[in-house]
């Protein structure tokens, strides 16, 4: 059995069983092409918290990922791109389910190179996401 509470772009999923309760929180993004984007509550404070609310940044992780920590893209090189931000396991490394590993990945490209490390910056496409990123931060703040 589960309830559902839904208010203005958030949602609170409460899983309840006869031995434990389990509340997750996800923040409602809209997006039209997509669909709305549904973005683990915490996961989305503590990356826009590490990138001290970077509107361009969470442009990007929405255009390279949606936020989906698990997303995995193979290139035509036949590397691969790991995470929310899809850092290239040819340069960066990549551990299942650390985000606070892949935040200090990031963070350390963003120093070194700049947005340039994420195509969806060098191309433009994080152009798309700059109204969601906004809206997401407006939850957040």
């Amino acid at each position: 059995m589960f309830f559902l509470y839904l208010q203005f772009g958030y949602e609170e999923v409460v899983y309840a069983n006869e031995s434990e309760t389990i509340n997750k929180c996800f923040y409602l993004v809209p997006n039209s092409t997509r669909g709305t984007f549904k973005v683990d509550c915490s996961l989305a404070e503590t990356v826009s918290k590490s990138f001290d609310y970077d509107v361009i940044m969470v442009a990007i992780i929405f255009q390279e990922s949606g936020f989906n920590p698990k997303a995995v893209n193979k290139n035509k090189n036949k590397t691969l791109d790991f995470g929310i931000f899809q850092l290239n396991n040819r340069y960066w490394e990549h551990k299942d389910d650390d985000i606070v590993n892949d935040i200090l990945q990031a963070k350390k490209c963003k120093k070194q190179n700049g947005y340039g490390c994420w195509v969806a910056y060098s191309s433009g496409d994080y152009k798309k996401y700059l109204d969601e990123a906004e809206t997401l931060l407006s939850y957040i703040k």
